[in-house]
């Protein structure tokens, strides 16, 4: 598998980097897959577009993508990418716009695993619109996406940087008790 950032244009962006986008592939002679982009000013409007990489496990990447449109909206995303079969999914999503398309609920990604078959584990802090308190979720994910929730609590309680992926066993701590569970179920 091969990860490049190749230049989408000579433009340069307002931070001094230039545009660009993610591509990979499965070596020797996969197909090339965009799996994110960089970019600034477009059309006059002000949009910034990036992606962060989290992690890659084999055939498999998982990502951080955030875009942000002048005066409409942000979007960001946590999403694991197959390079061999081209599919992906979303693991959290969180969004502010003007129109109807976001939802007032949102996830955030504290921490993730992914696998090398796609399947991955996630610590998400969801907060819930007029709410003023998040809930932790400790979710793990099929690699077509699928999602199972495991457990939810209180952040204070279930802190997100206890999550931990050993083979199929995903390990947690839950108000400092121990918890596990196989991910393949």
């Amino acid at each position: 598998m091969k990860l490049v950032k190749r230049p989408t244009s000579a433009r340069r962006l307002a931070n001094g980097s230039r545009a660009s986008k993610l591509v990979g592939c499965v070596l020797p002679r996969g197909p090339v897959r965009t799996l994110a982009v960089r970019k600034g000013v477009e059309n006059g409007l002000a949009q910034e577009f990036g992606f962060a990489i989290r992690q890659v496990a084999g055939n498999t990447v998982l990502l951080d993508r955030h875009g942000t449109e002048g005066g409409y909206g942000s979007d960001l995303r946590t999403m694991v990418f197959d390079l061999a079969s081209g599919r992906s999914y979303t693991i959290a999503h969180s969004c502010a716009a003007k129109d109807i398309s976001c939802t007032p609920d949102y996830d955030y990604a504290r921490r993730v695993i992914v696998r090398r078959d796609g399947r991955a584990v996630a610590a998400l802090e969801h907060w819930r619109a007029g709410v003023s308190a998040s809930t932790m979720l400790i979710a793990t994910f099929a690699s077509d996406g699928k999602a199972r929730l495991l457990d939810a609590g209180p952040p204070a309680e279930l802190p997100g940087d206890s999550l931990t992926l050993t083979g199929n066993v995903a390990s947690w701590s839950h108000a400092g008790q121990p918890r596990s569970a196989d991910i393949r179920g």
